[in-house]
């Protein structure tokens, strides 16, 4: 009996200290990722003092490095932040994207056609934006949709006068803004519930 209690403590000391070197393997991974987009967010170009969405998205970058440093919770969490920050990067090179002329030499199918179904399924994406604030519990969420719909306003603007790829680009921006959303509302929501029909 005592050599089978001896087993039994050994085996579990040894997922113990297993679990233990999984959780410092994930936590060197998160740091190194969380680096990598600092290192991004800082080789972007400042924004001027009078665009006002780009100093909105340098300042929520700057927030969520911020945010993404102090996290002191599960590896889930982390990950869901850094995702977000992640998001948030895409939204500004897409941003910075749609004020440059297109540079794909790619000349395949109808532009206009590509362009409609792009924007259509951002329109359904940021849709969905009211309901990521409300989940995520962020204080700037609601800045986000706002954001959301007015970058899906200018992409249909552009597409209207043929801009096509300054209105991709504008609508993949508005729609990461929402990922950036679901992404802090993952890092919140605990445990996955549906949601409550009201």
């Amino acid at each position: 009996m005592a050599g089978l209690t001896r087993r039994v403590v050994a085996l579990l000391l040894f997922v113990a200290v297993a679990g233990q070197a999984e959780d410092e393997k994930k936590g060197r991974k998160l740091e190194t990722r969380r680096l990598k987009m600092e290192a991004r967010a800082g080789m972007m170009s400042a924004p001027s003092a009078k665009d006002e969405l780009s100093n909105f998205l340098a300042r929520e970058t700057q927030r969520l490095i911020e945010r993404s440093r102090t996290l002191s919770g599960s590896p889930y969490e982390q990950d869901r932040v850094l995702e977000a920050l992640d998001d948030l990067l895409d939204a500004r090179d897409d941003l910075v994207a749609a004020g440059q002329p297109n540079r794909d030499g790619k000349k395949t199918g109808d532009p206009q056609r590509s362009t409609a179904k792009s924007l259509e399924r951002a329109y359904f994406r940021i849709q969905q934006g009211e309901y990521f604030a409300k989940l995520s519990g962020d204080a700037r969420a609601g800045e986000y949709v706002v954001r959301a719909r007015r970058l899906y306003q200018m992409a249909r603007a552009a597409y209207d006068v043929g801009g096509f790829h300054r209105a991709t680009k504008l609508g993949s921006a508005g729609a990461e803004l929402v990922n950036v959303l679901e992404n802090l509302a993952q890092a919140v929501v605990r445990r996955p519930e549906p949601p409550v029909l009201e």
